[in-house]
């Protein structure tokens, strides 16, 4: 308290000669600029964060439909064409694609890949890539007993 109190008596002496001298335009300038530089730096991470929150939303709705038709796949008779060895991740081979309404984002292209697995059994991957521009494909992998 005693470095406090010669600030505090100038401050006293200061107000009572009648010292009005506030900020200067040059001041309010300055805080200005430097107040619009953050508001700005907020609204870019806003829209950045809204556009990545998006990518997120329709890549899980992607792998849900994913995991979907593996669960279909899983569920058909071996002798069904759809679960013999066979398809492609990369290009569309009949019987090895389709594509699934995924609401609201709109529709899902997915692709599977049967192989050959341990012991007799198959090996199914699928993978869902939204028909938007931006996500990621989504893959889903399973191996199917019998």
């Amino acid at each position: 308290m005693q470095t406090l109190s010669p600030v505090l008596r100038r401050l006293r002496a200061a107000l009572r000669r009648g010292d009005r001298r506030g900020f200067s335009l040059v001041d309010s300038l300055v805080s200005l600029g430097v107040a619009s530089a953050g508001m700005l730096a907020v609204a870019g991470l806003m829209a950045t964060g809204a556009t990545v929150q998006q990518r997120s939303r329709e890549g899980g709705r992607s792998g849900m439909a994913a995991i979907q038709v593996l669960e279909q796949l899983r569920m058909l008779p071996r002798t069904d064409p759809r679960v013999q060895i066979g398809g492609s991740l990369v290009a569309d081979v009949a019987n090895y694609n389709t594509i699934v309404a995924a609401t609201p984002m709109g529709r899902v292209r997915v692709r599977w890949l049967v192989q050959a697995g341990p012991a007799g059994s198959l090996d199914i991957t699928v993978q869902a890539t939204p028909l938007v521009v931006g996500p990621r494909p989504s893959q889903a992998r399973s191996l199917v007993w019998r």
